[in-house]
């Protein structure tokens, strides 16, 4: 019977050790999300501010870089929305690979969060500087569910890659013993799992640009 028992327990035991292992890695994580984040939220005030300083100025590059963007999302394509978006997704999420395997790859990672922060803010802004209720509708039915989603996903991929970053960091340059320790096949798991998150924000970005958009028409 005793036998029997340590049996049952075995697995349960591993299971335990699996979801506490996890558990552990995830608090340890919680500073590098934190200053994604953190990061994340600057970048919108910055990009924010900066809209508003250029608002008027027609000549600048951000009537030319966001005009560009509201045709796209009016035209009534799927498929150029959809493709532009997700390339540019999957182009961001291959950088934040890359710099997971470098050792001076946390910088970049850094900047890669403030400056998807001034892009949000920078649209944000416009929209509403020079569209008013127009451009909150607009980025309502449009805008906000697929960037929340796309958003998400890649500010919490990037917290996985800084801390992947930092530990090369920590084995090639303080030769810390065990700190280089990192398995690429988890990395390439996240990098497939968020990517495909993000894809589904680019279909459904398509989708309600295709539905919604030829209704606005304020390019």
């Amino acid at each position: 019977m005793q036998h029997v028992m340590q049996k049952i327990g075995r697995p349960i035991r591993k299971r335990k050790e699996v979801f506490g292992l996890k558990k552990r890695q995830e608090i340890q994580n919680r500073p590098a999300i934190r200053l994604i984040f953190a990061l994340y939220y600057l970048g919108l005030v910055l990009g924010a501010l900066y809209a508003s300083a250029q608002s008027g100025k027609q000549e600048s590059y951000l009537y030319y870089y966001v005009n560009g963007f509201l045709e796209r999302h009016t035209n009534g394509s799927f498929l150029s929305v959809f493709s532009l978006s997700f390339l540019a997704l999957l182009g961001m999420h291959l950088f934040l690979f890359l710099c997971s395997f470098a050792c001076f790859g946390m910088p970049f990672i850094l900047l890669f969060a403030l400056l998807r922060g001034i892009s949000g803010g920078v649209i944000g802004a416009f929209l509403y500087l020079e569209y008013g209720g127009r451009g909150i509708l607009f980025q309502v039915l449009i805008l906000l569910i697929p960037t929340v989603i796309q958003s998400l996903e890649l500010l919490w991929f990037a917290s996985h890659t800084l801390k992947s970053s930092a530990k090369m960091f920590q084995h090639t340059m303080l030769r810390h013993a065990g700190a280089g320790a990192l398995n690429p096949e988890d990395t390439l798991q996240d990098f497939v799992l968020f990517a495909t998150i993000g894809m589904s924000g680019a279909i459904l970005e398509g989708v309600l640009s295709m539905l919604f958009g030829p209704v606005f028409g304020i390019v």
